[in-house]
């Protein structure tokens, strides 16, 4: 497993993300991640440039790794070869959500194993969801805002990543389109804290000075 965090954002989609706004809410605070904006001046990272998955722009980057995914059917086969390539330490995705509470990001509790739909999900009781367990180890209780769409997608892949390497952590997070981006920078960064800290949590230095990675499920299907 790589020592790399890697942070998703989506591209503007829809009429008011493209011809409005021309921006996406978790494009703007992956901006603000990328110049250091809440995490400090000493923030090393490499990015994806577009959609296109071409490379890192900073071989040096040993913190984060930042990419930009299309909203269609490309984003789930592009985050999938970015997990394959790089083999991050923890995913970190986001999301924008028109109606979530402009003072608070959304942490989702899980994805669902359905295949990307714009269309309700009248048949979401009986859904199977798949589980994080770095999400759960935040606390409280977490409704869920995923939908049946990319941002959904994008969690499934990484949560099933997740469970057949390492049990890196994973997340999604919704950007409330309205509110403070400054505090929704803030506030993701808060997650970062979180997800740093629980990596480093399942190492264990051994007497001999050997690193081994503690076993972790990360992964429930319900």
């Amino acid at each position: 497993m790589g020592g790399r965090i890697l942070v998703t954002s989506f591209e503007p989609f829809g009429l008011i993300g493209k011809f409005v706004t021309g921006v996406n809410a978790s494009q703007l605070v992956m901006e603000a991640l990328m110049r250091g904006d809440g995490l400090g001046n000493d923030l090393n990272a490499g990015g994806y440039p577009g959609d296109e998955g071409r490379g890192l722009t900073d071989d040096n980057a040993d913190q984060y790794i930042f990419a930009s995914l299309p909203v269609d059917d490309r984003a789930a086969p592009l985050l999938q070869s970015i997990l394959e390539r790089e083999n991050p330490s923890g995913v970190i995705s986001m999301g924008e959500h028109m109606l979530a509470n402009p003072s608070e990001i959304v942490i989702e509790p899980y994805a669902k194993l359905v295949m990307p739909s714009s269309l309700p999900d009248l048949g979401f009781l009986f859904r199977k969801h798949v589980k994080s367990d770095f999400v759960q180890s935040l606390g409280g209780k977490r409704s869920s805002q995923i939908g049946n769409y990319y941002c959904n997608d994008v969690y499934r892949t990484a949560l099933q990543w997740s469970e057949r390497t390492q049990g890196a952590p994973v997340a999604f997070v919704h950007v409330p389109v309205f509110g403070d981006v400054t505090v929704h920078t803030e506030q993701v960064r808060s997650v970062l804290d979180k997800m740093k800290d629980y990596v480093q949590s399942r190492i264990i230095i051994t007497g001999e000075g050997a690193i081994e990675k503690q076993p972790s499920t990360v992964m429930k299907i319900i």
